[in-house]
Parts: structure tokens; sequence; C-alpha cells
């Protein structure tokens, strides 16, 4: 059983990218702020591309599995 406060490890990851600059900075971030701004660099845009697109690409795979297996039913 987890404790509480205990973090979660993930066993998967779609990848990342590294953020040169945030606006506003995350410190300012509050659950009412609409947008954010994000500066990275070119490489680090392709990469954050690419999770991204398996990510979406891992969530219709799961849709259509739902929704095929729902179907036959």
């Amino acid at each position: 059983m987890e404790e509480q406060g205990s973090p979660v490890v993930k066993a998967f990851s779609f990848g990342g990218c590294d953020i040169l600059q945030t606006g506003p900075i995350l410190a300012a971030l509050t659950p009412n702020t609409q947008v954010l701004n994000i500066r990275i660099g070119f490489e680090e845009a392709l990469k954050l591309h690419l999770a991204i697109g398996e990510c979406i690409r891992k969530l219709n795979t799961s849709a259509q599995g739902r929704i095929l297996a729902h179907k036959s039913i």
C-alpha cells in the first residue's frame, strides 16, 4: 500500500523536452491561468511534437479498442 504524500512513479513516458523559459513564471501559475507561453529550442520542439503525437496515437488506439469491444457485446 502506498503512503500518503509519496510520489507516484510512472511506468511509461512519451518523452519530453527542455524548456528555456515560461511566461508567466511557474511560481505565478494559478488554476485561473488561461495561457502559458513556453520558449523552447527547435530540436526540443521536434521532441515535444513527437511525444505529443505518440500520446495521441496511444489514446486513439485505446479508444478504438473500447469501441470495438463495445460493438461486439
